[in-house]
């Protein structure tokens, strides 16, 4: 997957961590600040099957425009949604298989992460592109 901002589609990073994991999601969290001020409690946003959505803060709630225009920044959708948050956060989540062929549940922090080829290492994700 190129990882240039004008040509990414969707949050899902390649890698061969997706032959090996299963129940994969994309998952943006952050504090929004209300029409007052305030930053309430944490709200989510499942980025799994978006492409290029325009993400805005709505009084302190998510609000989308799922094919949107605003280009993402990597792996954290476009829109306005930014201007108003504090400790933005993009997680994927998993089931990863094991040496042993068990699942266990993985995730990977891709808040700052700016280009991806994940691989299953026994059960964690690894990124082979940093």
């Amino acid at each position: 997957m190129d990882t240039n901002n004008e040509t990414q589609v969707g949050f899902i990073p390649s890698g061969s961590y997706q032959q090996t994991c299963k129940d994969i999601s994309i998952t943006l969290t952050a504090l929004l600040e209300d029409a007052n001020g305030n930053f309430g409690n944490p709200q989510s946003l499942d980025l799994t099957t978006l492409k290029n959505p325009d993400v805005w803060n709505s009084n302190g709630s998510f609000q989308i425009v799922p094919q949107g225009q605003a280009p993402q920044n990597y792996f954290q959708p476009g829109g306005s949604w930014s201007q108003t948050a504090v400790n933005a956060q993009v997680m994927l989540t998993c089931q990863a298989m094991t040496n042993s062929g068990h699942y266990v549940s993985a995730s990977f922090d891709l808040t700052q992460v700016q280009a991806a080829d994940l691989h299953n290492d026994d059960g964690v994700l690894k990124n082979a592109a940093s």
